[in-house]
């Protein structure tokens, strides 16, 4: 915007016709350019256009010039994905050596992953290995105003817990987000990434603890299940700096990749295998499934005699 009273910050609003969609982002530095993953759930169309408003002055806004299209691909560049279509659906896998990381002297941690938020009141658990990290989201509401917040959690051998629940008013937006916890050994130091960004630091200076508990995608050992969707799953024995470089394609296995899930079964699967390493394979609960690849099937011409 080029009117002298605009100010540093604007606002980005989503407009399908005359009809307003959602916000894209409550401020944003006044630059002429904003970055935005559009969701996969955001509907087709050829009439949308951006309503740009001053962060400080709401009478003082103005449209895109045209309207464009957004189109939905048949496949994202992220392949397949895990839908867990309520709160009860998650997928598990039994423990194993590969899975217990930070435990061994030098040994970090890394949890990252894809993970689509619905913009639902609620908590809801990504990643957990049961007595050992954990990955964590939420959304809450005080009075008028809603806080996104991203957790990541630590069990030590004595059972002495630590890590830290980071929230930010407004709310990250609904849609995917690539979200990292990391625990640098060395420092002890646990933080959170989220979108490139860092989200927060706390120390926590103690091994973590080599737990027998199973590993879950989706909820916890008893409940907070997440719903929406979840893609490209990794854990690392090394801390990983995901800023303003993370990944946007599938994650790769590399030496220090534990267990990583691109959930790319086919549409309807409901296990899921692990591409590096031992096969900690993940098995579907409560309609947990495989969305995103279709499946071809070859029928041969049959001939009767």
């Amino acid at each position: 915007m080029s009117t002298e009273d605009v100010g540093s910050n604007v606002k980005l609003d989503l407009y399908r016709g005359e009809s307003f969609s959602q916000t894209i982002s409550t401020s944003t530095d006044n630059d002429g350019y904003y970055g935005w993953l559009i969701p996969t759930m955001q509907e087709p169309g050829t009439d949308y256009k951006i309503k740009i408003t001053a962060a400080s002055n709401p009478s003082i806004n103005d449209y895109s010039d045209g309207y464009f299209t957004i189109t939905q691909t048949s496949l994202s560049s992220l392949r397949g994905l895990l839908a867990l279509e309520s709160v009860d659906a998650y997928a598990e896998t039994d423990d194993h050596s590969e899975l217990d990381v930070g435990d061994e002297e030098g040994e970090s941690l890394t949890v990252e992953v894809w993970f689509y938020d619905l913009g639902q009141l609620r908590r809801g658990i990504i990643v957990n290995k049961e007595g050992a990290y954990e990955l964590l989201a939420e959304r809450y509401a005080s009075g008028s105003q809603i806080y996104g917040c991203i957790g990541f959690h630590l069990e030590s051998p004595s059972g002495q817990s630590g890590g830290f629940t980071r929230c930010e008013w407004p709310a990250y937006l609904s849609g995917w987000h690539h979200v990292a916890g990391v625990f640098d050994k060395d420092t002890g130091i646990m933080r959170i990434y989220m979108d490139g960004e860092a989200f927060g630091e706390q120390y926590f200076g103690l091994s973590i603890n080599n737990s027998s508990g199973l590993l879950r995608v989706g909820r916890g050992k008893v409940t907070l299940g997440l719903g929406g969707m979840v893609d490209e799953v990794r854990i690392s024995s090394v801390a990983r700096s995901p800023g303003i470089t993370y990944p946007v394609t599938p994650f790769t296995c590399d030496a220090h990749t534990r267990a990583l899930w691109h959930f790319d079964e086919p549409e309807g699967a409901t296990v899921f295998h692990d591409a590096c390493g031992v096969d900690n394979m993940l098995i579907d609960y409560n309609g947990a499934h495989a969305e995103g690849v279709t499946v071809y099937r070859v029928y041969l011409p049959l001939v009767a005699r």
